[in-house]
């Protein structure tokens, strides 16, 4: 199973969580998103972006099984 690496950005407004779409699903799905963490803090937007990057492995699980 392709699983995306995930890449926490830090700009100026906070920190966002840029993902790719693993290479099976590209076909029918963005190639990445990148989703607004809400935060400055570093601790805080790492366990918002695991909690996220579960969710969307959940997902992708789904979606290959139709």
């Amino acid at each position: 199973m392709d699983i995306a690496t995930p890449y926490m950005i830090q700009r100026r407004n906070g920190w966002y969580l840029r993902v790719r779409t693993p290479a099976d699903l590209r076909s029918i799905m963005e190639c990445q998103g990148v989703k607004i963490l809400k935060t400055h803090h570093g601790l805080t937007a790492r366990n918002r972006a695991v909690a996220l990057v579960a969710t969307l492995s959940g997902v992708w699980n789904n979606t290959r099984r139709g």
